[in-house]
């Protein structure tokens, strides 16, 4: 649609209507980097990455994830009976995934050269003597910090499994409305061009339609298609309590991993699962590296 409309007014000069359509643009760039430049540094939280490798405590990987079926988690014979302790052995799976992405969240972050790793053995020590009730409970922020003071942490590692194999309603519901401020965007920039207001609602209506039906009534075979995953982490500063860092990793599906496997393997559900959360693993730790190299400057 936007295309249509920039080639029935290709005549327009530079001047006249790219400038004035990025100026915004540029405007908000500029003071988001402001901001960006004012905000606080790890340093002014207690975290000193200069001349030391604080001790970073891993919590267990926390699942709010409320899964009917067991075919949501791995893929089952057309034939095959449902379980009747289906929802025994869901949790039973979620417990091995949450406890396979922890792993390799810590390994991850051994391989950091910012950070010395609290040994996971201490961690859960100290996990359950100070919450009696998890994991049927997520754990608090002040919980958290508790667990950091008991094993000498300067900071600590929180992150929650927001989507496995299904995306959770919030998600959903953030995805539509980024939707709409794309369309809302859209049809500002077709206002510029072409200078009539009904035909930019018009614009900004369709893309926003589109993105509603994209994600509002085709989530269910987006999750047939994909398997999607999101990991949602936050860094805590021990010393105030303070989030240090935070960012969500949503992985689609890994591709380059499948393309490696026998086509067999690459069908089975689970499998598909594992490359695909292999790949928010990384895609969170390297969002974090990014962080700590800022800071270390």
């Amino acid at each position: 649609m936007i295309n249509k409309i920039l080639m029935k007014n290709r005549h327009k000069t530079y001047k006249q209507w790219i400038i004035p359509t990025l100026f915004p643009l540029y405007m908000a760039v500029g003071i988001f980097l402001i901001v960006l430049s004012g905000c606080a540094t790890w340093s002014e939280h207690g975290i000193i990455l200069h001349d030391e490798k604080p001790r970073l405590a891993v919590l267990p990987i926390e699942s709010t994830l409320k899964l009917k079926k067991l075919s949501d988690l791995q893929t089952m014979a057309q034939d095959e009976l449902k379980p009747s302790n289906e929802q025994g052995l869901i949790a039973s799976e979620m417990k091995k995934v949450t406890y396979y992405i922890t792993t390799k969240l810590e390994n991850g972050l051994i391989e950091s050269q910012f950070f010395t790793i609290v040994p996971s053995e201490d961690t859960h020590h100290s996990l359950n003597e100070i919450v009696s009730d998890w994991p049927t409970a997520p754990l608090t922020d002040k919980q958290a910090l508790e667990i950091g003071k008991s094993v000498d942490a300067k900071i600590v590692l929180i992150v929650e499994l927001g989507g496995y194999g299904k995306i959770k309603k919030k998600w959903q519901m953030l995805l539509i409305e980024s939707g709409i401020v794309e369309g809302i965007v859209q049809g500002a920039v077709a206002a510029t061009v072409v200078d009539n207001t009904w035909v930019a609602v018009g614009i900004a209506a369709e893309e926003i339609l589109q993105e509603f039906l994209t994600w509002g009534g085709g989530t269910y075979l987006f999750n047939r298609i994909f398997t999607p995953v999101i990991l949602d982490g936050r860094l805590l500063s021990v010393s105030d309590g303070k989030i240090i860092w935070n960012n969500t990793a949503f992985a689609r599906l890994n591709r380059k991993a499948l393309k490696q496997l026998p086509e067999e393997q690459r069908k089975k559900k689970e499998i598909r699962l594992g490359l695909t959360a292999d790949k928010a693993i990384v895609e969170l730790l390297k969002d974090l590296d990014k962080s700590a190299i800022r800071n270390a400057k």
